[in-house]
């Protein structure tokens, strides 16, 4: 086995990684210490990504996103989530759950008039995603809401442009 003492960093990389609850128990297997977040484990090596949410009758969301791992010419990797909306109020926070019983927390920080951008992030501001309708977002669009997303308190550093292939996925 690895010392514990011994390890610098560590770097938690795959999907389930970015819930609260399994960031929590790597942290304690580190005995307190920080795991390094900078690169969305889920997300990193992600292309064509699209999420496509579905609000169901019983009031749950119906969460599918679909990538490829790493390149264009691989198949697609389909996760299928359940969100529900915790504030009726305001609707801008979210619990999703990737598997029973774990869920996390997601703040609908803010959405442009048309719904075409979105800004996602997590309560501790550790996390943020910009969601778009189309891939075609320029670098002036980009540059724009990394702004609006340093005045929500995130760190826009974190920010990753998803590779994408020029057609627009479907919705």
């Amino acid at each position: 086995g690895v010392d514990k003492n011994n390890v610098h960093e560590v770097v938690p990389v795959g999907g389930f990684t970015r819930t609260t609850n399994v960031q929590q128990h790597i942290t304690e297997l580190c005995d307190g210490k920080e795991p390094s977040w900078s690169i969305n484990p889920g997300e990193a090596a992600a292309h064509d990504a699209v999420e496509n949410y579905r609000l169901e009758e019983s009031g749950e969301i119906d969460i599918t996103y679909t990538f490829r791992d790493g390149a264009f010419d691989v198949e697609p990797t389909v996760m299928k989530q359940r969100g529900r909306v915790l504030e009726e109020g305001t609707g801008t926070e979210w619990r999703v759950q990737v598997f029973w019983p774990i869920e996390s927390a997601y703040l609908i920080a803010w959405v442009d008039d048309t719904y075409e951008r979105a800004i996602v992030g997590v309560p501790s501001r550790s996390h943020v995603w910009l969601l778009s309708r189309d891939v075609g977002l320029s670098r002036a669009e980009f540059d724009d809401l990394s702004g609006r997303v340093a005045s929500l308190g995130y760190d826009p550093a974190a920010l990753r442009r998803v590779p994408h292939r020029t057609s627009t996925p479907n919705r």
